[in-house]
């Protein structure tokens, strides 16, 4: 819980990072988002130190990665979405799509994001989504199909 923060009237998360020692990174949390967390904590109404704990079995212990990962297979499974390409880490993947594609986001800025040292590890989002994009079998089809290929 106090590794969340407002700093410059912006809402915070402090995290550990993948091999990191400390919690030296943060993501921003928007207004609704820190809203949900404070209402969650409200409600929570103890005085356990991890921010998000469980509630069953070994109740006020620190959520493990193998909870969360089904705590997201069962959200998905809930929108009819049952598919093992989807889950909990594939949401990172959707967000540097989305900031890309569809909010004006740059690869640097995804980069940030998703916390990658290299940014060629950032690119394979973008060539997915160029790929995506790239209809040129269709269009060579087209031509086949309508006999416009050029001689040479």
């Amino acid at each position: 819980i106090s590794d969340l923060m407002i700093h410059k009237n912006k809402s915070r998360l402090y995290i550990q990072g993948k091999g990191r020692d400390g919690k030296d990174e943060y993501v921003k949390l928007s207004p609704d988002v820190y809203e949900i967390i404070n209402n969650y904590l409200s409600q929570r109404n103890d005085s356990y130190d991890p921010l998000f704990i469980s509630h069953k079995g070994n109740v006020g212990s620190r959520l493990t990665t193998r909870t969360i990962r089904g705590i997201v297979k069962d959200l998905l499974r809930a929108i009819d979405i049952d598919d093992k390409r989807y889950s909990a880490h594939s949401l990172r993947h959707s967000l540097a799509t989305i900031l890309i594609k569809n909010a004006n986001g740059t690869i640097s800025e995804a980069q940030q994001i998703l916390r990658h040292k290299d940014i060629s590890t950032t690119e394979i989002y973008n060539h997915a989504l160029q790929r995506e994009d790239n209809d040129g079998e269709i269009r060579v089809s087209n031509l086949l199909l309508k006999g416009e290929i050029p001689n040479d």
